[in-house]
């Protein structure tokens, strides 16, 4: 962050990154389709970069390891006031933490994880990069939306943990 602009309050949706099989591929669909252009992302989590609509950062693309059985899926991260609270919060409430809480060079601080159902978000603690700008411009991402077979089934990590506000 550049130190004028605030953190997304905690809880709020404000990154989406792919996980693709083919980084290539993946920038040549979403970047017409879009209208998308991409620049280097982060260095320590293998080949990533960023994209951005109108200069604005608006997701991330990150290419899966070869043959790693991954899926291939976007994921929605929520604003974290400390990450490492809330990833200790949802182990807590019967969630899986699948990756860190680790330090994303001087951008932030993130984890992956999974509701008890299986359901895979992240965590975003920014610093340098606070993730979506103010307001919502063309080429940006407007919904991301949790299905579970129904409401009363939704596990109760998301109604606890403050990180989803399902």
């Amino acid at each position: 962050m550049t130190g004028t602009e605030p953190a997304h309050p905690q809880g709020t949706p404000c990154w989406a990154s792919l996980s693709a099989s083919d980084l290539d591929a993946a920038q040549k669909f979403y970047g017409p389709l879009l209208g998308w252009e991409f620049v280097p992302g982060l260095r320590g989590v293998g080949p990533y970069v960023r994209a951005l609509a109108e200069g604005r950062p608006v997701a991330g693309i990150g290419e899966l390891p070869y043959r790693s059985g991954l899926p291939v899926d976007w994921i929605t991260y929520f604003a974290a006031d400390s990450a490492d609270e809330l990833a200790q919060r949802i182990r807590d409430h019967g969630g899986t933490v699948a990756v860190g809480p680790l330090d994303s060079e001087l951008a932030g601080r993130l984890a992956v994880a999974a509701d008890p159902q299986g359901a895979a978000f992240g965590l975003w603690q920014a610093r340098e990069l606070r993730g979506w700008p103010e307001g919502r411009e063309a080429g940006d991402p407007a919904w991301s939306e949790l299905v579970t077979p129904s409401r009363s089934a939704r596990p109760p990590s998301t109604r606890a943990c403050s990180a989803c506000p399902c």
